[in-house]
């Protein structure tokens, strides 16, 4: 799919957030501990564990985080979907005529005076 196939993380992050952020979220919204979360989502229990006790020099993959999407689809964190998803990247689309860039400038000229 070309929405969020190169993304490896698709949920909301601002500078400060971590996969152990996230996922602190995501167990207290789901209300269960994250064993159970892990379980739930067919996950390994050390894949959510290991980020939310130690440092860890990698991201949570696509898979996983699909795989929390899948368990847990209302959680408010997600980042949005398109709702128009194209599952084959050479699909032809349809050319749309635009007006060049300048077009509607009018005759406005900056002037620094």
């Amino acid at each position: 799919m070309i929405a969020n196939s190169s993304f490896a993380n698709v949920y909301l992050m601002t500078d400060e957030s971590s996969d152990r952020d996230f996922l602190t979220r995501l167990v207290a919204y789901a209300g269960v501990s994250p064993t159970e979360v892990a379980t739930r989502a067919g996950l390994a229990v050390s894949t959510l564990t290991r980020p939310l006790n130690h440092e860890v020099n990698y991201k949570l993959s696509k898979a996983t985080i699909d795989k929390l999407r899948a368990a847990f689809p209302y959680f408010p964190d997600w980042a949005p979907v398109a709702d128009h998803l194209v599952d084959d990247e050479t699909a032809q689309y349809t050319p749309v005529e635009v007006l060049p860039t300048y077009a509607g400038m009018g005759n406005y000229i900056l002037d620094s005076r």
